[in-house]
């Protein structure tokens, strides 16, 4: 059986993110950025699952929270 503290411990490690978070600092003006309280990883999945509805092919980096796509829309 577990505790309290094996457990509140067992969920802190999933909502630990599984790659590299570096320190923010503002660099270029002209990047889309967006901040959230969610998960990284969660944020992740569904921006990738949404690009892959769109039929995108994303360049997805395995080392840190970045993806690069290109969307082609027309008028």
């Amino acid at each position: 059986m577990r505790s309290g503290a094996d457990e509140a411990e067992a969920e802190q490690s999933l909502l630990k993110p599984s790659k590299k978070m570096e320190k923010y600092v503002k660099v270029f003006l002209n990047n889309t950025e967006f901040f959230t309280t969610y998960n990284p990883d969660m944020v992740e999945e569904g921006l990738l699952k949404y690009l892959n509805q769109m039929q995108v092919d994303p360049n997805v980096n395995k080392n840190k929270y970045k993806v690069k796509f290109t969307l082609k829309t027309s008028l």
